[in-house]
């Protein structure tokens, strides 16, 4: 009454207009004078929108995105309020405060009411994994009006597990990085992610599709030539898994020689005798046999033995009767696993060799005197059963009885190519060796 101070008895807890009242004022002589007064009670406060920077439509934030995000928003004002100020931003998980800036907090611009808080490790260090909520804390009015707004937004900066890959190692050896199934199989995929491989040590990344990718035929993979790494939901990768060695992709099969494979052996042929020789060749190996493993089948398969290392075909007894067509097939298998077949048929031939042997100038009496011994000459010639070549007279045996007189083992009579003849000439240093008796004279042929 004595100040003039006017007040609400209670707090207006509403908005509303047209609040109105006369004050009265009395002086000391008894004067009185009125002034209406119309009060209408107003909302005013403050608030702001939130905004992550970069962090696309997931509302989330992965690692890469946490090292360049920002905070910022614009205040809205309802009223009048002045000297806005954000005066704390407090992070929380569910009702846990995990971190609070409270100095060193961006300023408001009074032009548009823009602010905007830095990325710094101070603050986004302290944000691991899983949902926050930050809340923003708004005065003005040298801190009459208060407000605060916040937004809840999902943390995920844990890369996915690093990618495996398996393939099949095929072939004679299973840890050797040779194969012909080129199937790569892609493991430790999580749910939801997206993976990615290369062939080219990183170059270039293909998206992948299921839980597979297949490399190129005949070609070979350096180590760390091929990669994978996965993308999770949020945008996180894994660290990228190598081949630590190399990868050879083989699918080509091994290559038999040239060589005749309908082959001719002689009755009674010794079992060391090598039959075929397959020499085969594959892709990782230039010299025949290399990488190489061979085996036999077919309905004959027992009647032979064959090298592992090295294909040499041999009969496993000696055959003693002519026959034809035993038939086998040759297998050769490469490091890889791939595999080339050589059917093979065997005939067994009767073969030998055997020589007319004639003395030269003795007459019918099939005896020599003196005079036919000094002039005669030993001749023949040489009869073929089968086929047989480079015929050679190996030695010419004289003897009487079961004991031999004389053996030529040198300069012996060459057999004629065209017609299989072959003449001794006359020479005493085996006729001088020849006296009185009878006499056995032996040509062994080869």
């Amino acid at each position: 009454t004595d100040t003039g101070i006017l007040t609400y008895k209670t707090i207006q807890a509403t908005a509303h207009d047209n609040d109105t009242v006369t004050i009265v004022a009395t002086d000391v002589a008894g004067n009185e004078a009125e002034q209406p007064i119309t009060v209408s009670v107003k909302v005013i406060g403050l608030s702001t929108s939130v905004v992550w920077s970069g962090i696309g439509d997931d509302n989330k934030l992965n690692a890469s995105e946490m090292v360049a995000t920002t905070l910022s928003g614009t205040v809205a004002i309802i009223g009048t309020v002045t000297s806005i100020n954000i005066s704390s931003i407090v992070f929380k998980q569910g009702n846990t405060v995990v971190h609070t800036i409270s100095a060193n907090l961006p300023s408001v611009n009074a032009s548009d009411n823009t602010w905007t808080l830095a990325n710094d490790s101070t603050w986004t260090s302290k944000l691991t994994q899983g949902d926050y909520t930050v809340t923003v804390n708004l005065s003005g009015n040298s801190g009459n009006v208060t407000g605060s707004s916040s937004i809840t937004t999902a943390i995920d900066i844990v890369k996915p597990a690093q990618p495996t890959f398996t393939f099949t190692d095929t072939g004679s050896l299973d840890n050797d990085g040779i194969t012909n199934n080129g199937l790569i199989t892609v493991n430790n995929l999580e749910v939801g992610a997206t993976w990615q491989y290369s062939v080219n040590d990183g170059n270039d990344f293909v998206n992948g599709t299921g839980s597979s990718f297949t490399l190129t035929n005949n070609t070979t993979y350096a180590a760390n030539a091929i990669q994978v790494r996965q993308t999770d939901a949020v945008g996180n990768v894994s660290d990228i898994g190598k081949n630590t060695s190399p990868i050879v992709i083989d699918t080509t099969d091994p290559t038999f020689g040239l060589q005749p494979t309908a082959i001719n052996v002689d009755v009674n042929t010794p079992i060391t005798t090598t039959v075929y020789d397959a020499q085969a060749t594959n892709l990782n190996g230039g010299n025949a046999d290399e990488g190489i493993t061979y085996r036999i089948k077919g309905t004959n398969v027992d009647k032979f033995s064959i090298t592992t290392d090295t294909g040499i075909l041999t009969y496993k007894t000696i055959q003693a009767t002519a026959h034809d067509n035993d038939t086998v097939t040759i297998v050769a298998t490469d490091v890889a696993g791939n595999e080339a077949e050589q059917p093979i048929t065997v005939s067994v031939k009767m073969i030998g060799l055997s020589t007319s042997v004639v003395w030269s100038g003795i007459g019918d009496d099939n005896k020599i005197n003196a005079n036919e011994m000094a002039a005669t000459t030993l001749s023949g010639t040489v009869a073929i059963i089968g086929t047989v070549t480079s015929i050679n007279i190996s030695s010419i045996v004289f003897k009487q009885g079961n004991t031999t007189v004389h053996t030529i083992s040198a300069n012996l009579p060459s057999v004629n190519a065209s017609d299989n003849t072959w003449t001794l000439a006359n020479d005493s240093t085996w006729t001088s060796k020849l006296t009185q008796g009878d006499y056995t004279v032996t040509v062994n042929l080869s």
